[in-house]
This record gives C-alpha cells, structure tokens and sequence, in this order.
C-alpha cells in the first residue's frame, strides 16, 4: 500500500515531471507509461501542488498501530535508501547534519508543530537504530559482522586483531563526526551573516 511519504521520497529523488506509475482499478493493476506530475494547482494558501490527494483510513486503533508500523518501516527504508545514495556518490558528504545541525532542524521544527517534532524525533531514533546495524566497524552492525566470521570458521577471530579494527573504525567515525559537525556550525555561521 502506497503512503503519502512513499509517494513524496519517489518525487524528490527524480528531476524528472514524467513518471511511469502503476495503479490499481477494478481489482487489476494497470501500469500508466507517461503521467506527468507537476505542481500546478494552486491551494488556498497560495502554495504549488501536484493535485493529488490521498484517501484517508476510517479512524480507529487498529489504523494507528497499522500506520505506525508502516512509518517505523518507510522511515527505515529512507535510511537505507539514503545510504545507498551516500555511496553512490548521488548525495555528497557535505549534505550530512551532525547533533549541531540535529539540534537547529529540532527547534525549528518545535516552533513549527510538535506533531512534526516528534515525527522527526521518530524518525531520529529508527535512524539510528539502522546505521548501528550497519557492518561498520565499532557499531553493532561490526560486531555482528565478526559474530558471522566466528560462526562460519568455527573460532573466535583474536580479540586484538578484533581491537585493532574496531578502534580504526572508531577514529574514523569520530572524524567524520568532526568534519559534519565543523559544517553544520559553518552553514549556520553563514546563515547568521
């Protein structure tokens, strides 16, 4: 089932105004080639949409478990698709926040609504919930990766040799902690003056 911010990810990560879409009608899927999707209409507050909107589910508590379970999982899977981007070079590194930037978006999203502060607060915690799973070294997602290699040859890789890749895994993390951190204090020092 398509959400909202499944529909909203799939726009922003494509130039593109023309986009191959498969719907559901009659009970069949039906694949339209070339749906062009621009913002054209004008909502009452004067703002450009697409002109698309989103049926809404009967409220109960079953729908909010259901949804919040949806979320839980698209935000993760906007992780990891965030990652693949980082990877492949589509986002650069300098596009990261660290906790300075963290913190600015936070307020600003408190001043705004606190419905939105704690979706971002959600959002914050699946984030990193997913990246220390990552197979990096000094997160858990390492250490499982060490927890596979002892299974496989049946002993323990030696606890220096462990050491020692854990600990470069660290000092690199701790500098790219750094050089987010000098960035977001850079772009707000800009934006100050």
């Amino acid at each position: 089932i398509l959400v909202r911010t499944d529909f909203d990810t799939a726009l922003a990560r494509t130039g593109s105004t023309t986009h191959e879409i498969t719907v559901r009608r009659n009970g069949e899927k039906v694949t339209l080639p070339s749906v062009k999707l621009e913002a054209t209409v004008t909502d009452a507050n004067g703002n450009k949409r697409i002109g698309i909107t989103f049926a809404e589910l009967p409220d109960s508590l079953g729908m909010h478990l259901s949804m919040s379970v949806r979320t839980a999982v698209n935000y993760a899977r906007l992780v990891w698709s965030s990652v693949g981007m980082l990877v492949s070079g589509q986002v650069g590194v300098d596009q990261l926040s660290g906790p300075v930037g963290v913190a600015e978006v936070m307020a600003d999203t408190a001043k705004y609504s606190m419905i939105s502060f704690f979706q971002l607060v959600a959002f914050i915690s699946i984030n990193l919930g997913v990246m220390n799973l990552l197979p990096l070294p000094a997160l858990d997602g390492g250490r499982l990766v060490f927890l596979i290699i002892e299974g496989i040859r049946r002993k323990p890789v030696p606890p220096k040799y462990e050491g020692y890749v854990h600990a470069a895994g660290l000092m690199l993390l701790l500098m790219l902690m750094v050089y987010v951190t000098g960035q977001d204090v850079l772009r707000i020092f800009m934006r100050s003056n």
